[in-house]
């Protein structure tokens, strides 16, 4: 595109935007999914940096006017990537098409001439996207998803053959353990890896949302139903169950890889699952009233109270793996939808499958989590505005030859915290000297002979492009600076000397950067997690109150609210965890600090709010009213409290580097007293009372599920740097 602009065109300025727009929308954008819509964003993009090279050239000769601008602007860019991962990865290039019309005030003549070579620019890199090695569809999560769930489905079905005593050998069953650690740790992996979470407004993304979660949680729900010592041992009903989530989870594998599959295989499979769930609920009422020894009649002390909780504890497990299982089946099934609609449905957003919500409350519940004063996001949005306007101030005021590079400088350094952003100034300095070397010397052997530049020009941009994956950022700044060196001197043959210029540019944008970051909450990324975790556990404990005391007692519409509102602050606070963590990540450089720890920590929030939502579908899904037993009531909440009064002084403690609070342990004397409560109430053996006993015994199940988590985020919390080290225990 440059030699097109400058020897078939013969225009300078359609050139250089040619093809800086060309590096703009193709190195730092990768877009993912079908061709057709990676064709249909890329044009977006190419749109969209049009309207912005307009407004940058229009405001360019004003310097308050242009501050205002670029301050207002660049928020907006960077704050909307909280609202979807796709609009989070052009942020970069929108940048770009933004800035270098920005600065060094030019007539409004030379507008055509830009809009001319960002024209070619998107329409050259459309046909680049399509054309040169052109990708299949790619999704970076749905291949390993469907492997994982593939494992838990083959893992699954080896416990249920070994349970039903059908020849199998432990040893399968372990075997087929293992290689699911293996699936879900890779999807964990690569999960985290990413800048930022898979995210999206489609309602393909949409349903998909959350899979990744509910697929850690199922493992967790999977390694926790130990098999007994007895093949044999488990209700049939119990059993079955899980054979029904295997069958769920193989549907679901083969709809998810295809995408464009037939959907009545995985809803048939869903409705057997809900029929044995049913037929589950039938024997755990006969079990607990007539099963024997363990009944809620016979229980008179604590070892025949436990005795009914171990009664009817494979059912509890078999129905926490099937609302798990409910749960992946539902957004597979919904994505799968949302990818068969017709061409103008998704243009038009119409079409949309049952239960996904519309896109732009998502987009506002997205954004409204992340404007909150102590949001990573927010911070990394209002420093990132604050560096760029007082770049573009600094630039105006200084009036220096390639003025525009200040603010690039500020937009390549600038991170959320003064120490990480004074590495990458020394790394962005290095890379430009080096470059700055290197062009110094291509310039001065081609004087007169310009055409050898020519064949450095690729070589650089593609240094640029490669540089920060291969080896390191300070690489891509000095293939980038040569890039630039190299397409100057082409244009505009002045000399070595361009690199000086460059360079004293970058400096000034690295003080900038500096300044900023030290303005702006410079406490950096470890604190703002630590912040962000707090925040999870605590409203996630929240949710967890508000959704067993609403299920076990008497409630009305206004309670209903009340846990959704729990609900929807535990999904601001885990989306706020996420982008924290992922800065985390970012910028964790040599820290000595386990990352296995905080990724338990972010894990066990997650699985605290899941627990909360098994809690609501529990009782959701029964068919007869709540039969209320107030004693059973007050026992269980009573319990309940306990947990989440220390699940938040755990998250007091992770936001004041405090010591975190012991876990609480088994509650002794608690399975009995409810039990003794609950056997008040069966006195006419009443199938009703029974199913409300059964789904209180549940609950608290669930409430103990939660009370177990304590020991492993006590055990990370320990093990980070985010809760002050444990006291030794005092001698005798």
């Amino acid at each position: 595109m440059f030699a097109f602009g400058s020897y078939v065109i013969g225009n300078a300025v359609v050139a250089s935007y040619a093809a800086f727009g060309a590096i703009a929308m193709l190195l730092p954008v990768d877009f993912t999914g079908p061709m057709r819509g990676r064709l249909r964003a890329q044009a977006v993009l190419g749109l969209a940096g049009a309207v912005l090279v307009c407004l940058g050239t229009l405001v360019s000769g004003v310097t308050w006017l242009a501050v205002l601008v670029m301050a207002a602007v660049a928020f907006f860019l960077l704050f909307v990537g909280a609202v979807s991962s796709v609009l989070a990865s052009i942020t970069t290039a929108l940048l770009l098409a933004f800035i270098p019309p920005m600065v060094g005030g030019v007539p409004l003549s030379v507008l055509p001439d830009r809009l001319a070579g960002w024209g070619i620019a998107t329409g050259v890199s459309v046909a680049a996207i399509g054309l040169l090695w052109p990708a299949h569809a790619r999704e970076p999560l749905i291949g390993p998803a469907v492997t994982a769930i593939r494992a838990l489905c083959q893992q699954v079905r080896r416990d249920v053959e070994l349970l039903s005593d059908v020849g199998r050998s432990r040893a399968t069953a372990e075997q087929a353990g293992r290689r699911t650690a293996v699936a879900v740790d890779r999807l964990r992996d690569i999960f985290i890896a990413t800048p930022y979470r898979i995210t999206g407004l489609t309602a393909t993304a949409r349903a998909m949302f959350g899979l990744v979660d509910e697929l850690l949680w199922l493992d967790t729900i999977v390694k926790e139903s130990v098999l007994p010592a007895v093949a044999g041992t488990l209700p049939r009903s119990a059993v079955d169950v899980r054979a029904a989530a295997a069958t769920v989870l193989d549907e679901g594998a083969a709809l998810l890889e295809a995408r464009q599959g037939d959907l009545s295989p995985l809803r048939g499979a869903v409705v057997r699952l809900e029929a044995t769930l049913a037929a589950m609920d039938d024997d755990a009422t006969t079990l607990i009233l007539r099963g024997g020894t363990a009944t809620l009649q016979d229980a008179r002390n604590e070892t025949e109270a436990a005795g009914v909780f171990a009664l009817l504890d494979p059912s509890f497990r078999s129905q926490a793996m099937a609302f798990s299982v409910w749960q992946i089946a539902w957004n597979i099934e919904r994505a799968a939808a949302a990818e068969q609609r017709s061409m103008m449905g998704r243009l038009l957003g119409r079409e949309r499958p049952n239960g996904i919500p519309n896109r732009f409350d998502v987009a506002r519940k997205r954004a409204a989590a992340h404007a909150e004063l102590h949001a990573v996001w927010l911070h990394n949005s209002v420093r990132g505005a604050a560096g760029l306007a007082l770049a573009v101030a600094v630039a105006d005021i200084a009036s220096l030859q390639q003025s525009y590079w200040i603010v690039l400088g500020t937009l390549a350094v600038l991170r959320s915290n003064a120490l990480n952003t004074g590495q990458n100034i020394a790394r962005s300095l290095l890379g430009t000297a080096l470059g700055s070397i290197v062009g110094g010397i291509l310039v001065s052997v081609t004087v007169g002979q310009s055409e050898l530049l020519w064949f450095v020009l690729p070589l650089a941009v593609l240094v640029a492009g490669l540089g920060p994956t291969i080896s390191s950022f300070a690489l891509g700044q000095a293939g980038f600076t040569l890039a630039v060196i190299t397409l100057y001197t082409i244009s505009r043959p002045v000399g070595w000397h361009l690199s000086l210029v460059r360079t004293e540019d970058i400096a000034i944008g690295c003080v900038v950067s500096i300044v900023v970051g030290i303005i702006f909450w410079p406490r950096g990324a470890e604190a703002a997690m630590g912040r962000a975790i707090a925040d999870a556990y605590s409203t996630s404990a929240d949710y967890l109150a508000s959704a067993v005391e609403v299920a076990v007692g008497p409630s009305d519409g206004r309670e209903n609210s009340r846990t959704a509102a729990a609900a929807a602050r535990t999904f601001a606070a885990a989306a706020r965890l996420d982008s924290a963590f992922r800065s985390y990540l970012a910028e964790r450089g040599g820290k000595r600090v386990s990352l296995a720890d905080k990724t338990t920590l972010l894990t066990g929030a997650t699985h605290l709010r899941l627990v909360a939502d098994a809690v609501v579908d529990l009782w959701e899904r029964a068919v007869e009213p709540n039969e209320g037993n107030h004693a059973a009531t007050l026992e269980l909440v009573g319990s309940l409290r306990q947990v989440t009064v220390w699940y938040r002084d755990f998250a007091s403690s992770l936001e004041d580097r405090g010591r975190a609070p012991e876990p609480l342990g088994h509650d002794e004397g608690f399975e009995e007293r409810l039990v003794a409560a609950l056997r008040q109430g069966l006195a006419s053996e009443r199938v009703r009372t029974a199913r409300t006993a059964m789904r209180l015994i549940w609950t608290a199940d669930h409430v103990n599920a939660a009370r177990r988590l304590q020991d492993a985020v006590h055990s990370a919390a320990a093990g980070s740097s985010l809760a002050a080290p444990q006291a030794s225990a005092p001698t005798a």
